[in-house]
């Protein structure tokens, strides 16, 4: 089960047999060439369809490792056959830049316009999502923030390396709650910055989001921790 920036919220139930996987996963260019891979091969970013516009967070995105699969509840890039090379649909830093802006209070609030009980893809799709690339205002520190609250287990450190990040090098990966709920907050900033919203719609923005009925439970009190942290960020941005 993922959550946002975490792919695994509880342990696998079921394996499959790797005979059986390779015939349906296989991704070949040709069948004259001997060039083949499969989809568990990639790293690839992936949203949970099942959801509600009354759930603490109705859009929850994470980077699946390798070797991950999953079922049809989760929407999961495409790897495909481009010119007989395999391609991912975007590049690591989009992947991580996309992580970051999805799981977004302000993302999250316009998805709630739409959203029931499911975020479909047709409602995916339109939701307006900012084009950045490297070296646009923001892009490379949200790829950087979302990269470290991400690669926090092994199976990322190829992920991890790739945009700068060692472990062996700079230190542990954030997992302290209170580590974490800084980059998010940062990242929830930064976002509102990318989305041209003033204090006071993102003020408006942070308000709106409701954990539950009960006015004190963990759920609320860590929420409630990474929207004064997204306010005092947005403070010095």
């Amino acid at each position: 089960m993922i959550h946002q920036f975490r792919h695994d919220l509880q342990e696998p139930r079921y394996y499959l047999k790797l005979k059986e996987l390779k015939k349906i996963n296989r991704l070949k260019v040709s069948d004259i060439e001997e060039k083949e891979t499969w989809r568990w091969n990639y790293y690839r970013i992936a949203y949970r369809e099942v959801a509600s516009n009354t759930n603490a967070r109705t859009v929850i995105s994470t980077i699946l490792p390798k070797k991950l699969l999953c079922g049809h509840k989760l929407f999961v890039e495409t790897i495909s056959v481009e010119k007989k090379n395999f391609k991912t649909s975007l590049s690591t830093e989009q992947k991580f830049f996309s992580t970051g802006v999805f799981n977004s209070f302000v993302f999250d609030y316009l998805a709630r316009f739409l959203v029931s009980t499911t975020v479909s893809k047709t409602y995916f799709m339109r939701l307006p999502f900012p084009r950045l690339e490297n070296g646009d205002l923001y892009f490379d520190e949200t790829v950087e923030r979302s990269a470290k609250l991400i690669c926090y287990a092994p199976e990322f450190n190829e992920l991890a390396e790739s945009v700068g990040l060692n472990w062996e090098k700079d230190g542990i990966p954030p997992s302290e709650e209170i580590q974490r709920i800084k980059l998010r907050g940062e990242i929830d900033a930064m976002v509102a910055k990318i989305y041209q919203l003033n204090k006071t719609q993102f003020e408006h923005v942070l308000n709106s989001v409701k954990a539950g009925k009960d006015s004190d439970t963990p759920l609320k009190r860590y929420m409630d921790k990474i929207k004064a942290e997204a306010l005092k960020a947005y403070g010095k941005l």
